[in-house]
């Protein structure tokens, strides 16, 4: 039954995406972006009022495209889990505390994702806002923390680190969007507005990311 879940999903899902060095370098902008402040909003970002800054239109809304056609991979094999309450929710599937809802495993997401080539910029994206909203979507008090975590406390709250964001970006990217993590490198290091991570692009996928944990 899953196995037939996942197949459909693969089938659906199929699409054509940018190329990696186009994925990476709009995914690692956009997130970059969104942890500008309105000064520093500059270059490839654009300062939306009441919003903040984000990535410019036209290179988001081919992000966007290649968001959507993975979403809807996940979402096809997500259905498999989210009959299960948080009792029933495991092996294939995993529980997600902060949306209180199954939500299909991370491994088995990532599996779908790779098997129609989702561009690594995308799947980082995804992978991580998830893991945003499940193993960092706890109480400040139970956030894990230690070294080897993805997680940290900013303003009592559990967030993914940027340094994890940072760092996954590299290793899925490789040489891909190689300028665009040299700038993300630059705006984490320099320590600005680490308090609001990346809010404008994870906003935009909360909604529909109740995917794969």
């Amino acid at each position: 039954m899953f196995r037939s879940i996942v197949i459909l999903a693969l089938v659906a899902g199929a699409s054509a995406y940018q190329t990696a060095e186009d994925d990476c370098t709009d995914t690692i902008n956009s997130f970059n972006c969104g942890l500008k402040t309105e000064s520093s909003c500059t270059g490839v970002c654009t300062w939306v009022a009441g919003t903040g800054c984000s990535l410019n239109a036209e290179d988001q809304a081919d992000l966007q495209e290649d968001q959507n056609s993975a979403i809807a991979v996940t979402a096809i094999a997500s259905a498999f889990c989210a009959v299960y309450n948080s009792e029933d929710c495991y092996n294939t599937c995993a529980w997600s505390a902060e949306n209180e809802l199954c939500l299909i495993d991370n491994n088995v997401g990532e599996a779908a994702l790779l098997a129609v080539d989702v561009p690594p910029g995308t799947r980082t994206l995804i992978q991580l806002t998830n893991v945003g909203s499940t193993t960092c979507g706890v109480l400040a008090a139970d956030c894990p923390t230690t070294e080897n975590d993805f997680c940290e406390v900013v303003e009592n709250e559990c967030r993914v680190k940027l340094t994890t964001w940072l760092g996954t970006f590299g290793a899925r990217c490789g040489s891909n969007g190689a300028a665009a993590l040299a700038a993300l490198d630059s705006t984490v290091n320099s320590g600005a507005n680490t308090a609001a991570p990346a809010m404008v692009i994870i906003s935009t996928l909360v909604g529909a990311l109740a995917i794969f944990a």
